[in-house]
């Protein structure tokens, strides 16, 4: 029922590639718990670049790694959401 709110939020970022709505699990985060009590929670979709390889939870997980304009961009729709 919330998706008619999530779509038309999202709609200012669809030129930032911030476009899709589901209701698949993408993956255990901090929404879960919430979910598991029957209280409704998102989460924002992640691109999966090394995360599951190389970088995920790891000694490899160093500022090098990061990737500028996927941090501005979702800089960008999170500071965004605050005001929503």
């Amino acid at each position: 029922m919330v998706e008619p709110i999530f779509r038309a939020w999202l709609e200012p970022f669809r030129d930032l590639g911030a476009s899709t709505l589901t209701i698949r699990a993408t993956g255990i985060t901090g929404h879960v718990p919430f979910d598991n009590v029957g209280l409704p929670a998102c989460q924002f979709i992640q691109d999966p670049l090394e995360y599951g390889d190389r970088t995920h939870h790891s000694n490899m997980n160093l500022y090098d790694r990061l990737q500028a304009n996927d941090l501005e961009q979702a800089a960008a729709v999170e500071i965004e959401a605050r005001f929503v």
